[in-house]
């Protein structure tokens, strides 16, 4: 029975990185978890084919399989693990890149230099800190 699966699950990740961390142990190592294939390997037009939830996932918990279109390739992701923030919050990087989680937050310029936070560090005579004797 195919379930609908909620949209941020599919839609926000991009199918490759989703596609990416398939868990099944053709794709991981059952031992340690390490991905046995490179993104490169993976087939040039991958699209989401098939979706269908109340499958159960690795960890005995609630999850949903997901069938590769052009490979045929099944891959089951644990519901809580899709459920995440990160799955659904997917934006832009400086590169134009997609990135997951929130934008990260500048560091604050007025506390950048000097140790201690104030402004900006004071150079003397041959470059060095003001103040500092050596």
């Amino acid at each position: 029975m195919s379930t609908p699966m909620p949209t941020t699950a599919v839609t926000g990740p991009p199918a490759l990185w989703l596609r990416d961390n398939c868990p099944c142990g053709a794709c991981r190592d059952p031992r340690n978890g390490q991905k046995l294939f490179q993104i490169t390997d993976l087939p040039a037009h991958l699209a989401v084919g098939e979706v269908r939830g109340s499958v159960p996932a690795a960890g005995g918990g609630p999850g949903w399989e997901v069938v590769w279109e052009p490979d045929g390739h099944r891959s089951v992701y644990d519901a809580a693990w899709l459920a995440r923030p990160r799955a659904g919050r997917w934006r832009r990087g400086r590169r134009g890149r997609l990135r997951a989680g929130p934008a990260r937050r500048r560091p604050d310029r007025g506390r950048q230099g000097a140790v201690g936070g104030g402004g900006p560090a004071r150079t003397g005579p041959g470059g060095r800190l003001g103040g500092v004797r050596g």
